[in-house]
């Protein structure tokens, strides 16, 4: 492992830990501003460098690195429209019924776990198509002839990434279980 990959392993950890003694309605309002906010941003930029100015108005498909880009695009924005609007105020409503003594608010998917499993599947296919995206750049060291900026969608797809990881993992290994966790109590 090199070293950059060390730090970042360890910047995780630290990360995680700092999250798991805070509250889940801190931990979503943290992962909207921080990391859904750099996803729609980062996101239609990135694209943009990827297809450039138009070579050739004719072509109708997109080289496979910008159709993997796009899907994996339209998949996370509505995953956030998702998270934002559905899952991450009943996780709240959830908190803040059991935090003041009251019970459990009944949800009209019955169970907590039953949105956050679908998260979860939506999280997995994500990291499987940022995976595709390594391949395909040879883990950002290249990008297909015509795909723009070459130098700077390689660094802010590795960013991307990056952001990705530390992002799912609060989710999935810390947002998530406490959510659960709560209708345990």
């Amino acid at each position: 492992m090199s070293q950059a990959n060390m730090t970042q392993t360890a910047d995780i950890a630290y990360q995680m830990e700092e999250w798991r003694n805070k509250t889940l309605a801190d931990l979503i309002r943290y992962i909207v501003a921080k990391h859904h906010t750099y996803l729609r941003e980062e996101l239609p930029a990135i694209e943009s460098l990827l297809t450039g100015p138009p070579k050739n108005p004719s072509a109708s498909q997109p080289d496979g690195l910008t159709r993997i880009f796009r899907q994996f695009r339209r998949e996370m924005e509505e995953h956030m429209k998702k998270e934002e609007a559905i899952l991450f105020p009943m996780i709240e409503r959830l908190e803040n019924a059991i935090c003041s003594g009251q019970e459990a608010p009944r949800l009209p998917f019955g169970s907590i776990g039953h949105p956050i499993a679908v998260m979860e599947e939506e999280h997995e296919r994500a990291r499987k198509e940022l995976a595709e995206i390594r391949t395909f750049t040879g883990d950002y060291t290249r990008v297909t002839p015509g795909a723009g900026e070459q130098t700077s969608a390689l660094n802010r797809l590795k960013a991307l990434d990056d952001d990705m990881e530390i992002h799912s993992r609060l989710e999935d290994e810390i947002l998530f279980p406490r959510a659960i966790g709560l209708e345990r109590v």
